[in-house]
């Protein structure tokens, strides 16, 4: 949350009836420090006191992301969106997308991931249909694809958000991450051109919030470790192309957690 977010959040609090308005500002305080434990107690607080308080869930859903209850995470955005409450929300859709992708990482059981993932798209593409503007939904699925080793969908959603996004930066991004799903796909270097020239254009510059990077390192480290998934030439050029990309951002790097 940046800190014209906070401003506004805390605005609207403030003319929120008490008791509920003291644990909203106390979670959105939390959440600016990092606190997660406190934020999702104070919106816990908060939620007890006003049941349908929609920005107390996604302080909530956001702080059990963060500390790893996927879970919980999906069901305060699932009580958002449900058809009583708040249905249009777009960012608990696109929420609840990345905790659904989170979690099929994880999922040993091959139908399970299936079907989680395939949840997870939707959510990402009815946040799309609600906030077209959002570079994000479109972005995510690229990476969750390319991350749970399916390069093709990776590859066919990079080529679905790229006449679609909005900015040079979200483009940027959609290059990092379309190029190396090509790779990974085996397709030659001419049917991911465009996206290797957008990488080498240098008139772009991400700042450190501008998109985490931790998933696809670890999808890279992996990779590096198992080299039956690739051989040694394809490696080196992911590794260039995903080095190319970190050298697009300003002083002290992307985000790494």
């Amino acid at each position: 949350m940046n800190t014209e977010t906070l401003t506004t959040n805390t605005a609207a609090a403030a003319q929120s009836p008490q008791p509920r308005v003291d644990h909203l500002l106390q979670a959105y305080r939390a959440e600016w420090r990092s606190d997660w434990v406190g934020a999702m107690t104070a919106a816990s607080a908060a939620l007890d006191a006003d049941p349908r308080l929609v920005p107390a869930y996604l302080v909530r859903g956001l702080a059990r992301r963060v500390t790893g209850d996927l879970e919980g995470a999906i069901s305060d955005y699932s009580a958002v969106v449900a058809d009583d409450l708040d249905p249009g929300c777009a960012s608990a859709w696109e929420f609840r997308g990345a905790s659904r992708s989170s979690l099929a990482i994880n999922l040993t059981d091959g139908a399970a991931r299936d079907a989680m993932l395939a949840a997870a798209e939707q959510d990402y593409r009815q946040a799309i249909r609600l906030d077209p503007q959002n570079d994000q939904p479109r972005l995510s699925m690229v990476e969750t694809a390319l991350i749970t080793d399916r390069p093709t969908a990776a590859l066919a959603h990079a080529g679905e958000a790229w006449g679609s996004l909005g900015s040079a930066k979200g483009r940027l991004i959609a290059a990092w991450l379309g190029s190396l799903a090509a790779l990974a796909a085996g397709r030659p270097a001419r049917a991911w051109a465009a996206y290797r020239r957008t990488l080498r254009v240098r008139d772009v510059r991400l700042g450190r919030l501008s998109w985490c990077v931790i998933e696809v390192n670890g999808w890279l480290g992996r990779r590096e470790k198992s080299m039956t998934a690739c051989s040694d030439p394809v490696l080196r050029e992911m590794l260039a192309v995903h080095e190319l990309f970190i050298s697009h951002f300003e002083e002290g790097g992307p985000l790494l957690r």
